[in-house]
């Protein structure tokens, strides 16, 4: 989490524009979003996909899918 605080200047900087001028787009927080999903898709995905988190995933969605609904 750190890292990721790190690289958030730019998007610091994009809501204190908006905030000082009391405005509210409502893609105001649009930058911390992305950065989020760029992070999440890094290393913690990667360890997600190697864990039995994952594993435990794959065999709940291969019984939902075969599952027949009459």
């Amino acid at each position: 989490m750190k890292e990721m605080l790190s690289h958030t200047h730019e998007a610091v900087a994009h809501v204190q524009k908006y905030l000082m001028k009391n405005e509210v787009p409502v893609n105001l927080f649009e930058p911390y979003i992305e950065e989020i999903f760029h992070h999440l898709r890094g290393e913690p995905f990667r360890k997600f996909l190697e864990s039995d988190k994952y594993t435990r995933f794959c065999q709940w969605k291969n019984l939902e899918l075969n599952i027949q609904i009459q």
